[in-house]
């Protein structure tokens, strides 16, 4: 069955269909959220708030759904769009965490660990990190393949994930991730 047949029959109530739905795209959605958050309990809380949303006001979210994308993409791109949704809605919140006397010297020894990477993998992060970019915008740009682009970058943070971690062990386990 395609994706358009399973959503019609979900806007049927057909309760097989909507089960279909969870099943099939579940682990998407899971992975989307965990992907995000470290926390187990707002992973689930947020898996359970997407199929809550899916299914408000009679599948309105599902109604909008067109066939231009598959309706993998349109489901991921819903998870996204609640992660970013959730980083507003945090980012908005005061920080009672880091005070401005923390916050400079972990800035300065993230700029210096910056400095021990190669030119490549400052480039890397600054058009995935800063830019926003995907692997393949960032591959297409610096000539190199998308797999090869994570794998820089991921050796590349970890890099300096360790080298700030060795100046502040104990902050960088609680705020950096």
């Amino acid at each position: 069955m395609d994706d358009r047949e399973l959503v019609d029959r979900v806007l049927r109530y057909d309760r097989a269909a909507a089960e279909a739905v969870v099943h099939e795209y579940a682990g998407l959605i899971y992975t989307i959220f965990s992907r995000e958050s470290d926390d187990p309990d707002h992973v689930e809380q947020r898996f359970q708030d997407f199929f809550d949303l899916l299914a408000k006001n009679d599948y309105q979210m599902l109604r909008m759904w067109n066939d231009k994308s598959a309706l993998r993409s349109y489901l991921a791109a819903v998870a996204l769009k609640m992660v970013l949704e959730a980083r507003t809605r945090a980012d908005e919140e005061p920080d009672h965490g880091l005070t401005q006397e923390l916050l400079e010297p972990l800035r300065e020894s993230l700029h210096s660990a910056l400095h021990t990477v190669s030119e490549q993998d400052r480039r890397i992060i600054q058009l995935r990190r800063f830019d926003g970019l995907g692997f393949r915008e960032i591959g297409m740009r610096l000539g190199m393949k998308p797999n090869a682009v994570g794998v820089i970058l991921h050796r590349a943070e970890k890099r300096l994930r360790d080298q700030v971690s060795m100046v502040f062990p104990a902050l960088f386990r609680d705020f950096v991730q």
